[in-house]
């Protein structure tokens, strides 16, 4: 566990260090799972600040702080998609994502979602099958010439979850 953890929703001022954390998580932590070229054409720079806090704030989104640094941040769609689930490399398997995904999960009761769904990574996957997601559908995306192998999952909510 990490001690001083704090979860909080997504303010604006979040969003340079989420960038940030999406292109070291990318970069290092997916090193297991994807190539160098892989991994350039998911992440081939730091994204736009703007663009990330919009898409942000246009979801839930909550982040996860340490002394001031971000660790992690997870995002859920009206619709129920978890679209965003990054944690910082070194933080990787401390329960950052956990964490996270305990308030997600808290939030889609709250909206009395019946099912969630996510497109995960390699590594992603193993985390949410941990939790009874199950995949519906290996996909490939392309960014360029590059393929990229991520996974269509699903998770129902059952009625006795789905009450507030």
């Amino acid at each position: 566990m990490v001690p001083g953890l704090s979860i909080r929703e997504f303010k604006d001022e979040d969003a340079s260090a989420a960038v940030n954390l999406f292109f070291e998580a990318v970069q290092t932590g997916a090193k297991a799972a994807y190539t160098q070229e892989q991994r350039d054409a998911w992440a081939p720079a730091i994204p736009d600040v703007a663009t990330w806090r919009d898409r942000m704030a246009a979801q839930y989104s909550v982040v996860a702080y340490q002394g001031g640094e971000l660790l992690g941040f997870m995002t859920l769609t009206e619709e129920g998609l978890i679209d965003l689930a990054f944690v910082h490399p070194r933080s990787m398997g401390s329960g950052v994502a956990g964490k996270l995904y305990d308030v997600i999960m808290k939030e889609a009761r709250t909206r009395h979602l019946t099912a969630l769904q996510t497109r995960a990574s390699h590594l992603a996957r193993r985390f949410f099958e941990k939790r009874d997601w199950s995949v519906i559908q290996q996909q490939t995306a392309v960014r360029g010439d590059v393929e990229l192998t991520n996974f269509r999952m699903e998770l129902k909510l059952k009625s006795e979850e789905i009450k507030v």
